[in-house]
């Protein structure tokens, strides 16, 4: 990002929250129960934005 060095601490942070906010959660293979928990809060994610 150009001109980040432009930005105030609290300013980049928001950003940088932002952008992780925006990456879909690393899917957790080897635990069912978290996998199954997962799934479910991002089917709720996705149906609160429509």
């Amino acid at each position: 990002m150009s001109g980040a060095e432009d930005l105030s601490p609290k300013e980049a942070a928001r950003i940088r929250a932002r952008e992780r906010k925006a990456r879909p959660p690393k899917m957790v293979v080897d635990n069912a129960g978290v996998k199954r928990i997962q799934i479910a809060l991002s089917n709720r994610a996705k149906r609160k934005k429509k």
